[in-house]
């Protein structure tokens, strides 16, 4: 049996942890055993309806003690697991299913696992030829005996969150599992006797599944879990777990450190107890420094250490994380010159604060076991500050997509993945992340990044934080367009939109020389991944139309 798979049943049988999962104020608690016995029953019933090493097991869960219990057990089968991407506010159920039935088709899978919330689209998935079963069902099998895979067996899909066309899923191996496993536990500074894991990220993501459900089950570490509406609902009922909960460990976008800085703007001093945070990272979109700022002004009022905070840089492909802030450093910036990096690809340290610099997030160095380098259009390796694409190498990187047209390499003949995000590193090889490729905005022969446009607007008032986004758009010509996308805030402090507009405009045109067009659109409007991103590829669908010429 592999490596992973081998700790985890020793970890079960030797620890009285567990995970403490459901809705603020109706939470149980399970034990990493009992999980793990549960599991042992969950695979007669899984056999019973046809599951064997060969079958690729969907699932539409969202309890975690029901996942956790369920993943041990399709691993027991010797069969692999994918997490369904759950329905997200602002997709329609029609669309939704929609997309479920083109995962369940490029995945081949046959077998779906559901949750109670899910039973109304039982009839609708069947009709797309797949049998499918309640989770609750699964508690009447009996224990077999168990399938032991290999290190590069496959333990799950992982699916893309993009928002057009075909979806397609990373292949993740017990290797690769066991590898990001120990990253992480070895960056946060983990300790199962000690360490308390708090989160409410989607299991459908690789964050909120393999970060905050499979690793503590790994290592048997204690963890608490809700589903993401429980935040949507309450924002503030994240804090609330890490006070009652003493979490030494969370996570989550910079988006949702955002609206809680905000909320906690309104809370008496006492209100909650952040003092046994240890690490805290901000993970899976660009971080806004003013933002996460405002945050760490008000968090320090409930205990909260400026030191926790840390940046990760990670994506399916590498099965979480590539980069983190070193343990107890806190976020680091730097400000470099604006035109330098646009003009010549280069990241030259300037004063901060000045009208030509911009202020970049360091990411911190690989984390062990994890390889990077920064390499030009042509694959060939860049020193550093220069600034190119990033490419990464490990046990943890992923070897293959599963597409509707079959499996494709994901890396090259060296085990170089190749990421599509544009970055650089320090002299002392730490990472910093300036944008993804096909994002970036090509204007009079310089690259512009998206988030620095993004970053200008929001402090325009009337506009909604984090709720902007830039797109460069092609017209006929092959020239690009520049989009801006913004949300208006509730508040509109007696702007109207068109004076909105003109301070968009001028203040873009101020910094970066060019003209945008600028669309205003009512809060909520821009769509959202499953993770809670936001969606460059369907916006750009929904607001950005190319100019003819």
């Amino acid at each position: 049996m592999n490596r992973y798979l081998s700790e985890m049943y020793a970890t079960a049988e030797s620890v009285n942890t567990g995970l403490t999962a459901g809705a603020p104020g109706d939470l149980s608690r399970v034990s990493w055993n009992d999980i793990h016995k549960r599991a042992k029953r969950m695979v007669g019933a899984l056999a019973e309806i046809g599951v064997n090493p060969l079958t690729r097991v969907c699932a539409l869960v969202t309890d975690p003690i029901e996942v956790a219990s369920l993943a041990q057990a399709v691993w027991m089968s010797g069969a692999t697991l994918t997490m369904l991407q759950q329905p997200s506010p602002q997709a329609t159920r029609e669309d939704w299913v929609a997309a479920t039935q083109k995962s369940l088709h490029v995945l081949g899978c046959r077998i779906v696992v559901i949750g109670e919330q899910y039973l109304d689209v039982v009839a609708v998935l069947r009709d797309s030829g797949v049998v499918v079963v309640q989770i609750g069902s699964l508690d009447i099998g009996y224990p077999l005996e168990l399938v032991r895979p290999g290190e590069h067996d496959i333990a799950m899909y992982q699916l893309t969150s993009g928002s057009t066309g075909s979806p397609k899923a990373i292949t993740i191996s017990f290797r690769n599992l066991y590898a990001n496993s120990l990253a992480l536990m070895a960056v946060a500074g983990g300790d199962r006797e000690q360490d308390v894991m708090v989160s409410w990220l989607p299991l459908s993501h690789d964050l909120g599944m393999v970060g905050f459900l499979l690793t503590p089950m790994h290592h048997g570490c204690e963890a608490v879990k809700v589903p993401p509406v429980e935040f949507s609902r309450s924002p503030l009922s994240w804090l609330r777990l890490i006070s009652d909960y003493r979490g030494t460990i969370t996570g989550g976008p910079g988006s949702a450190y955002a609206l809680v800085g905000r909320l906690l703007e309104h809370e008496c001093d006492e209100a909650y107890d952040l003092s046994s945070l240890r690490f805290a990272t901000c993970a899976g979109e660009p971080i806004r420094m003013p933002a996460l700022r405002s945050f760490i002004d008000q968090a320090r009022r409930f205990g909260f250490k400026d030191s926790a905070l840390a940046n990760g840089y990670g994506m399916a492909e590498t099965t979480l994380g590539v980069a983190f802030t070193p343990l107890g450093k806190g976020i680091q910036v730097e400000a470099v010159d604006r035109d330098v990096l646009y003009d010549k690809k280069i990241a030259a340290i300037t004063e901060p604060e000045t009208p030509a610099s911009k202020e970049v997030v360091i990411a911190g160095p690989p984390v062990p076991g994890m390889e990077l380098r920064i390499v030009d259009d042509d694959g060939r390796d860049l020193p550093p500050r220069h600034v190119g694409e990033i490419s990464v190498r490990g046990d943890a990187v992923t070897e293959a997509y599963l597409t509707k047209d079959g499996p494709l390499p994901a890396t090259d003949e060296a085990g170089w993945l190749r990421t599509g995000d544009i970055g650089y590193v320090t002299e002392d090889g730490c990472l910093a992340i300036c944008g993804r490729s096909k994002n970036v905005i090509i204007f009079g022969g310089r690259n512009i990044f998206p988030g620095d446009l993004e970053l200008l607007v929001e402090s325009i008032s009337g506009v909604r934080k984090g709720s902007v986004l830039a797109l460069g758009v092609m017209r006929d010509d092959f020239s690009e367009d520049v989009y801006i996308v913004a949300e208006l805030s509730s508040a509109r402090e007696g702007l109207d939109a068109e004076e909105i507009k003109r301070g968009i405009l001028r203040k873009v045109n101020s910094a970066v020389g060019l003209i945008p067009i600028v669309v205003l659109v009512p809060k909520g409007s821009i769509p959202r991944t499953p993770s809670g991103k936001l969606s460059y590829g369907r916006a750009r669908e929904l607001f950005a139309t190319p100019v003819a010429n």
